[in-house]
């Protein structure tokens, strides 16, 4: 399993390390990334009432889009307080 830790890191770099990650690797089935809770992020956990959306750190939200709406895997992912596993459908060529 490759642990990959995101600290320090914004959203847009986020984002581009995970499209250049799964564009360019094709053998590592299961990933570990390592976000931490968000308790020192400058977007500071907010409730929203009306539409009753738990609040998540940016760069959690930032993954878990890019597996569940990009990727269509959500069912292969599973969300810990600090960190999200996921066992990626690698394509076999």
């Amino acid at each position: 399993m490759l642990e990959i830790d995101f600290h320090g890191m914004t959203r847009k770099e986020t984002y581009h390390f995970l499209q250049e990650f799964d564009s360019t690797d094709t053998t590592t089935r299961e990933v570990k990334f390592i976000t931490g809770k968000g308790t020192h992020t400058k977007d500071k956990p907010k409730m929203d009432y009306y539409c009753e959306k738990n609040w998540k750190c940016p760069i959690k939200q930032v993954i878990l889009d890019f597996i569940i709406l990009e990727k269509k895997e959500g069912s292969r992912m599973i969300e810990y307080p600090t960190y999200i596993h996921w066992k990626r459908n690698v394509k076999k060529n």
